[in-house]
This record gives structure tokens, sequence and C-alpha cells, in this order.
């Protein structure tokens, strides 16, 4: 959802588990469906931490549509935004 549907290149290849382990996560663990997500979330909670879980999910509904503003218009909107925060 943060890219918005757009697909990721090369997002399949990422290890994130291999890298969590090169950072320093000695416990990782990588659950695909919620039933073993849920099994395995005792065990990953009684571990000491710093542990690292990666949890795959899917969407299942269709894609909100896009904004129809051009590209000026959302900066423009964006920088109203933090001015406004000021």
């Amino acid at each position: 959802g943060s890219t918005g549907g757009i697909p990721v290149k090369g997002l399949d290849a990422v290890d994130f588990l291999a890298m969590a382990r090169s950072a320093g996560y000695v416990k990782t663990y990588q659950f695909d469906k919620l039933e073993e997500f849920l099994i395995g979330l005792e065990e990953v909670m009684a571990q000491p931490g710093p542990v690292f879980v990666l949890v795959k999910v899917f969407r299942d509904a269709t894609l909100p549509p896009l904004p129809c503003r051009s590209m000026a218009e959302g900066w423009a909107t964006v920088r109203q935004t933090l001015l406004n925060r000021s």
C-alpha cells in the first residue's frame, strides 16, 4: 500500500531475514499465513529482543482510484499542509 499498488521492481528478490541477521538480529521469523503467525506469536513474544518478524500480507480488495489532480496541484497541497503546521 505504501506505493499505491505500484509494483516495486526486484522486491521479491529482497531477503529481509538475511538483512535483519546481518544487522545483528539473533532471532528472525517469517509468517506467510495468519494461522502460522497466531501459532508462532507466543514463541516470538517469549524471545529476548530485539527480534525481527516479517509478516507477509496480501491485499484482497481492489485498489482505490488514484486522485485526479496534476503533479503541481499535489505539490501545492503538500506545501500548504507544511505551511499550516508552523
